[in-house]
């Protein structure tokens, strides 16, 4: 995860290049591994959830909003419908831009704030180094979460009268 990445290779903020290039190197590996379960190519849709998926994805609609380039992105900087997918050219610019920023920067950045601050560095290269690895067009935020299914599956198998359980 993005917190045990920052523990264990940025020691020093903003952190320096070679720091980053190890973490990379770790991120890339991982993902080797992971193709050999999932073929790239065939993930025609990712869906993420967690904090650092939705500051990424808030930080990407806001760019966007700020580029002027679409109107759905100023509505999701805003925090209305996060339906825009976050592409991976802007993740990776992304994860390029908060490497180079020290933590009150990051603070600073629409969509990432305090809360992410600290970890949204290793979080977006691990988002940007997958998207990139699966050759995937971005990711679409949710937020959602495992255990929301998991209810929903519960309910669904508890009445079968629910909109859950037709689905």
């Amino acid at each position: 995860g993005a917190v045990r990445l920052t523990e264990e290779f940025l020691s020093v903020d903003p952190a320096p290049p070679e720091e980053l290039a190890r973490m990379r190197r770790l991120i890339a590996w991982e993902l080797r591994r992971a193709h050999r379960r999932i073929q790239p190519g065939r993930v025609p849709l990712v869906v993420a959830t967690s904090g650092t998926a939705a500051a990424l994805a808030e930080a990407c609609a806001a760019a966007m909003a700020k580029s002027g380039k679409s109107k759905s992105a100023k509505r999701s900087a805003q925090g209305v419908g996060r339906a825009a997918i976050a592409s991976t050219a802007l993740v990776r610019k992304l994860a390029a831009k908060v490497a180079r920023m020290n933590l009150p920067e990051r603070e600073a950045v629409a969509g990432i704030g305090p809360r992410r601050a600290e970890i949204i560095i290793a979080g977006a290269q691990v988002f940007a180094e997958l998207l990139e690895s699966f050759n995937l067009q971005g990711f679409r935020y949710s937020p959602l979460g495992l255990r929301d299914g998991i209810l929903a599956q519960m309910l669904a198998a508890q009445d079968d009268r629910t909109a859950a359980h037709r689905q």
